[in-house]
């Protein structure tokens, strides 16, 4: 089994990890006046063996007391560490995990609101998740990551720094994740590419701007040119967009971008949007080699399983699907309505189409 590192809900600064593995550790240096105390909801993963090598974590903490920057350098005289989380650790400001760590390979931050650099010389680093706010992320072998998950929600315009500066930071990216909530801004077309990019997702919060322009997510697709399966999400609690009903302008179109290499479109959140729509055409016109579509006009949390609604599944008890208000299922069911009038049409028949709609028992007008 490999070692796995975890931290939850720590302050790094008054942790005494040769408390808890004596045995294991060589030496633990604290450049501090911490505390010798070991919180309870510390876990860590002994590791099973013993070897010469010597493997440091190094932690930069700040103090809620005095405001002082802390270094902590933890050193493991066990097998390299192939895997960190750091969970809730609300006073880490900086992490590095250094070169010696050859089987480290999978590096999790999540709650942590005070990093503000994650540098990383672990030669064989390939997955990075991170939500929090944006920090400065330095990668030592940035070739070597295909993986990286970045939830950064309370950044604005947060698509922008990706699709600007991700293909210079990890080149060779194969899957990717972004998250955000705020985008005041439509997705600029860039010249970078993320060459070897096979999966993308993005989910959009509450925060976009009135007529946020989805079409503009077609940057992404357009950069990215062996892409094969694209995700979208979108929640919203307020229609503030333009519909594309009542809207006798014609549907903006980009026949000039193809995107041959796409398979598999799944959106979660579909809506009348007229900038939505066409993101959608866009998208089931130019990609010919298209397998299977699937169109969610319900954003729901609660399916983390795709097992859809209750009353469509066994699997799932009445009462289960996410909770939309009035104005929500109104507009889910004004998405069933623009996919039957401007998309049914457009996807070819040999492509696998499944189309969902409210839910018949948990999303009723009230």
């Amino acid at each position: 089994m490999p070692t796995t590192l975890s931290f939850n809900g720590v302050q790094l600064a008054s942790v005494l990890l040769s408390r808890l593995l004596s045995r294991d550790i060589s030496s633990v240096e604290d450049q501090s006046s911490a505390a010798n105390t070991f919180p309870d909801d510390v876990r860590l993963a002994r590791p099973s063996g013993r070897t010469p090598l010597t493997d440091e974590l190094i932690a930069m903490s700040k103090s809620r007391k005095d405001n002082s920057q802390r270094r902590k350098r933890i050193r493991f005289s066990g097998p390299n560490l192939p895997e960190l989380e750091l969970a809730s650790c609300n006073e880490i400001i900086c992490l590095k995990t250094p070169c010696m760590l050859e089987q480290f390979s999978c590096l999790t931050v999540s709650g942590c609101s005070m990093p503000q650099i994650i540098e990383s010389k672990a030669p064989n680093l390939s997955t990075t998740n991170f939500e929090g706010n944006l920090v400065h992320l330095s990668l030592g072998q940035p070739m070597n990551v295909t993986s990286l998950d970045l939830q950064c929600s309370d950044e604005t315009n947060f698509l922008c720094y990706a699709i600007t500066k991700l293909p210079y930071v990890v080149p060779n990216l194969e899957t990717l994740s972004l998250s955000s909530d705020s985008e005041m801004v439509t997705t600029p077309m860039v010249a970078s590419k993320f060459v070897h990019l096979k999966h993308l997702q993005i989910c959009l919060g509450g925060g976009l701007s009135e007529g946020y322009d989805f079409l503009s997510l077609v940057s992404f697709l357009d950069a990215s040119p062996v892409l094969e399966a694209f995700v979208l999400g979108v929640y919203q609690s307020e229609m503030n967009f333009d519909s594309v009903f009542g809207n006798t302008t014609h549907m903006r179109q980009m026949p000039e971008h193809k995107h041959h290499s796409l398979k598999d479109l799944m959106i979660f959140g579909f809506c009348s949007a007229r900038s939505f729509v066409e993101l959608t055409c866009h998208i089931l016109e130019s990609a010919t080699n298209l397998e299977s579509v699937n169109l969610d006009c319900v954003f729901d949390e609660n399916d983390e399983e795709n097992t859809v609604r209750c009353s469509v599944t066994s699997d799932r008890k009445p009462g289960d699907c996410f909770p939309l208000n009035n104005e929500m299922i109104l507009e889910a069911n004004k998405g069933i309505m623009a996919i039957d009038r401007y998309m049914a049409s457009k996807v070819p028949s040999v492509v696998k189409l499944d189309v969902r709609g409210p839910c018949s028992r948990c999303h009723s007008i009230f």
